[in-house]
């Protein structure tokens, strides 16, 4: 029958040992408990020929409740499988264009199989190999983010160090329990948990990288697609606006497109950059603050007593009005404020970006880059502080 089992993180699903069905919903109300047992009857009937002791069923009621949504799972393969075709399993490619090979198919559904695992530890049959494979893994993405500035490894060291620390845990754990076996074991929810999102993460990287494909993606900075020449080298739009702000576009270009590249982030460059971005926008406001009280000094050194900061400043243009230097000030003085002031915002709009996290951070990209053109506008923005404080 259905027995409740808790998550380590708080949820509560069912599960029903003797068929080795699981559901969130709440089986405590007797309507949709017999709505699950009907619809579990009719796939399980169904499928009787294709499955045996070892294959579960996870079920999702719609909310008209006499359907639902299912997959199998079979753990030896760590396969998902439903009855019926996909049509286009978007869902399961994470919008991935170009997925055609079954051993690419495969190693997305394994991504899916250990989400399966990640959420609902507690009656996951594991290979005890396993651990020893994550930590070879562990041990590989350490060793090539250490050697590699173009790793495709999607976190830095400090992350992949804790990450080994923990896959070392769970293989002292499993270790008496005969590695050697190609048996399954249940590990207590909260180490297969742990290990069920560790492998996932990894899985998932090798899907997005199209690992074991032609063309597999060796480099964070190289694209598994045919790039046109002219994105390479950015529009006219950039190159004219790279002559007016120093050359600094063209520097934020180049670096967007080697951090976002087929829409995926390589977040360990991406934070570095931010990062030292927001101290040369937070240092920015120091220079100008200085810079202002220098201005001051030259303009009343040439007779003027007040500076008046506006917008239309063609009253300067008048004959006797200032001299042609207090001009130059002024014009110096408007463009420095102007790189404050956009730093300022850069900076606090960097904060509600979610950059701490890489799904944050890839999050924030996603929305603002759609186009070549919003890869453009998103370098020459980045460069305005650096542009303006130059012409200042």
């Amino acid at each position: 029958g259905w027995e409740s089992v808790v998550h380590p993180e708080g949820a509560l699903y069912f599960y029903d040992a003797t068929r080795h069905v699981f559901t969130d919903a709440n089986l405590r109300s007797k309507r949709l408990l017999k709505a699950i047992n009907h619809l579990a009857y009719q796939l399980l009937l169904k499928a009787s020929d294709i499955i045996d002791d070892s294959t579960h069923l996870v079920l999702e009621l719609q909310a008209k409740e006499d359907a639902c949504n299912y997959y199998f799972v079979q753990h030896d393969k760590r396969l998902l499988f439903w009855l019926q075709e996909f049509d286009e399993p978007i869902c399961i490619y994470e919008h991935v264009k170009g997925v055609k090979s079954d051993t690419h198919i495969k190693i997305a559904l394994e991504a899916q199989y250990w989400m399966h695992c990640e959420l609902y530890p507690s009656n996951a049959p594991i290979q005890p190999q396993i651990a020893t494979e994550l930590k070879h893994v562990l041990l590989h993405a350490h060793s090539d983010f250490l050697t590699s500035d173009t790793s495709v490894v999607p976190y830095d060291l400090s992350t992949l160090q804790c990450m080994l620390d923990l896959s070392n845990h769970i293989v002292e754990y499993v270790g008496p329990l005969t590695p050697s076996s190609d048996e399954c074991v249940e590990l207590p929810a909260h180490l297969t948990c742990v290990l069920a999102r560790l492998m996932r993460l990894f899985a998932r990287s090798k899907f997005l990288n199209f690992y074991g494909q032609a063309g597999a993606r060796l480099n964070a900075n190289q694209s598994v697609y045919e790039v046109e020449q002219s994105r390479q080298k950015g529009t006219f739009r950039l190159r004219l606006a790279n002559v007016f702000l120093w050359g600094a576009p063209a520097a934020q270009y180049k670096f967007l497109r080697n951090t976002w590249v087929d829409n995926i982030l390589n977040y360990p460059k991406w934070y570095k950059h931010i990062n030292r971005l927001n101290r040369d926008w937070s240092n920015v406001t120091i220079f100008v603050s200085g810079f202002l009280k220098l201005s001051l000094v030259i303009i009343n050194f040439f007779g003027q007593s007040t500076v008046m900061l506006a917008v239309d400043v063609s009253f300067l243009c008048a004959p006797g009005v200032i001299s042609a230097a207090a001009v130059v000030i002024y014009l110096s003085t408007m463009c420095t404020v102007s790189s404050l002031v956009v730093s300022i915002l850069l900076a606090v709009e960097s904060r509600g970006w979610g950059t701490d996290s890489a799904e944050g951070a890839a999050s924030f990209m996603a929305r603002m880059i759609h186009t070549q053109s919003d890869v453009e506008a998103l370098a020459i923005m980045y460069s305005l502080p650096y542009a303006y404080l130059i012409w200042g």
